[in-house]
């Protein structure tokens, strides 16, 4: 007996696009579930940007399909566009209009849209309603465009890179945002390059890198089955010393002269061994650390390289 096909709030099926010869997506694939604060992690010029311009229909893909609560593009694109909300990384509003005004004139694209009220004040900017964008803090303003993405009330939400040149005390502000509708059971994802603010607010991460996904899954998840629980870093004088140390302990990996850390779910027992064989064999270790590990430690092991 056939069961019923899920439908995902969003469905990217192979997507790919190729700028000149620049291939900037290569056969991309995920859902989101509905409810859930999904990151879209990567570095910078990793395929972010365009992933959201083509979710949100602003950009066509050259292969693949995007599907909104089971609609293609290709077949329903008004009936998509009425179902997500937006938040673009260069957005820029005229100025001179008031939030008030901003908000009643992204209500009027939409066939129904929420009243005005509300959303103000979900967005405590109800005191800020009569002053003109250009009057606004940056953590302000950044809540005026997500507020924007919301008149329509959608249930899908696309926020691409929204802390990008704030500062910590707007960060917080956007952030507290974020969770409040994620509370509301607002289907979300965020494209950033903050590793951090992914694994604060995200219940669930992609990670991009050169127009591919190469990992996903819960944060405490993809950190533990890639880095372990903790990160053991160290510093020799030399090669020689460190193959002195080797010898004694041939579990410790094979490091570059740049990176000599670890990842391990027994730390202090690794690290007292660790210091034991130094002593042993009468070698100088420096800058011996152990920390919690983390996302960009999940980007190095996939990647071998650094996040940034």
């Amino acid at each position: 007996m056939l069961t019923k096909k899920e439908t995902y709030p969003l469905e990217v099926s192979g997507i790919e696009k190729t700028y000149g010869a620049l291939k900037a997506l290569k056969n991309l694939s995920f859902q989101l579930k509905k409810g859930s604060c999904t990151g879209l992690l990567g570095p910078n010029g990793a395929g972010k940007t365009t992933t959201c311009h083509i979710i949100s229909g602003l950009l066509k893909a050259d292969k693949g399909e995007v599907r909104v609560q089971g609609l293609s593009f290709k077949t329903a694109r008004n009936e998509i566009l009425s179902q997500i909300g937006v938040q673009l990384q260069e957005s820029r509003f005229y100025e001179k209009f008031t939030v008030e005004e901003t908000f009643q004139l992204f209500a009027s694209f939409y066939p129904s849209s929420g009243e005005i009220d509300p959303l103000l004040e979900r967005l405590s900017l109800s005191s800020c309603r009569k002053k003109k964008l250009a009057q606004l803090s940056g953590g302000q303003k950044q809540r005026v465009y997500i507020g924007c993405a919301l008149v329509h009330d959608p249930q899908l939400l696309i926020l691409d890179e929204p802390m990008t040149s704030l500062d910590p005390s707007a960060q917080k502000e956007v952030r507290k945002l974020i969770t409040q509708l994620k509370n509301l059971g607002k289907t979300i994802l965020i494209s950033t390059h903050n590793i951090d603010e992914a694994a604060k607010l995200c219940d669930h991460i992609l990670i991009l890198d050169k127009g591919e996904l190469i990992c996903e899954g819960e944060p405490r998840k993809l950190v533990q089955e890639f880095s372990g629980k903790e990160i053991l870093r160290f510093e020799v004088e030399s090669e020689e010393d460190y193959s002195n140390i080797k010898n004694t302990l041939p579990w410790l990996p094979d490091f570059s002269e740049r990176e000599r850390g670890f990842g391990t779910d027994k730390g202090a027992a690794l690290t007292e061994k660790l210091t034991e064989a130094a002593k042993k064999i009468e070698t100088k270790i420096s800058h011996l650390s152990l920390r919690p590990s983390n996302l960009e430690d999940v980007f190095f092991h996939v990647t071998g390289r650094s996040f940034l």
